[in-house]
């Protein structure tokens, strides 16, 4: 089960990739407020990094 009282490996695994997303401006604003952006910010609640909107493009 994700997003259990204690983390598993599923959320660690699921955790990591979506608190490394949340770094990106562009996936952020998509992530935020979501059970998946929460999940990540309780399993990691400190992450450094921050990459400007617009640094990527984004394919239409």
């Amino acid at each position: 089960m994700i997003g259990g009282e204690e983390p598993n490996v599923a959320d660690l695994q699921l955790a990591s990739s979506l608190r490394m997303l949340s770094t990106f401006a562009d996936a952020r604003r998509l992530l935020d407020g979501r059970p998946a952006d929460a999940l990540a910010r309780r399993v990691f609640p400190e992450y450094d990094g921050e990459m400007s909107a617009g640094t990527y493009a984004l394919a239409a």
